[in-house]
């Protein structure tokens, strides 16, 4: 069975996770005070009330803590955040996900209870200098302390030769997992793959040894 969301607040954070869960077929509801921002998804999602779910009675009407994850997507309301993220995880809720404003208030919304806050004005910047800095590097995934998992388009020195002339193992402690070319996927490619033009290597390795993949 399909997880059950509640988003909570329908700004442009809140609107953007909602939509795209609809999009994957998840049932979700909306819920935000401003009755323009609901309108603007009712239809979209399986349920979107307006509602200023901060008030404790509001809140148990709408069975919230029942949904299997909920998101907290407030805005700027500290109070409001706070408010709704204990009363979720009194609940009972199995996984609240809080935006915050800053790193203060992501620390208050952890010790409420939050089992994951976001701050996408931070990891946007965060992203942008990425982009700026490894214009190569399409998308990521921290795995650990130190450690990433990219998507890197094929950079030019690396077309035409195999994986095993480029000793990206041997020289660099760099795992290529997957090759995304214009016919498919290869998963676990062999030492002799010769890169393509227009080839997405996905690789695992630190940090700075991820750079190599930005060369021209």
């Amino acid at each position: 069975m399909k997880s059950r969301f509640a988003v909570i607040g329908l700004g442009r954070f809140g609107r953007s996770v909602a939509l795209n869960l609809a999009r994957w077929s998840y049932e979700v509801l909306g819920v935000d005070r401003d009755e323009h921002r609901v309108k603007m998804v009712s239809g979209r999602l399986a349920r979107a009330i307006q509602a200023d779910a901060s008030s404790p009675q509001v809140f148990q009407s709408l069975k919230l803590a029942a949904y299997d994850v909920a998101v907290v997507a407030m805005g700027s309301s500290l109070e409001a955040s706070v408010l709704v993220t204990t009363m979720l995880k009194q609940g009972g809720c199995p996984r609240v996900v809080a935006k915050a404003a800053g790193d203060l208030q992501a620390s208050v919304l952890r010790q409420v209870g939050a089992d994951e806050v976001v701050l996408p004005e931070k990891e946007m910047g965060q992203r942008i200098a990425r982009n700026l800095m490894l214009p190569n590097i399409l998308d990521y995934l921290a795995l650990a302390p130190g450690y990433r998992v990219v998507e890197a388009a094929a950079p030019p020195a690396f077309h035409g030769r195999t994986l095993d002339e480029l000793e990206l193992g041997a020289s660099h402690g760099l795992n290529v997992l997957a090759v995304r070319t214009a016919e498919g996927v290869e998963v676990a490619p062999p030492a002799g793959y010769r890169v393509q033009p227009g080839d997405v290597l996905v690789v695992v390795g630190r940090v700075e040894r991820l750079r190599l993949l930005n060369q021209v």
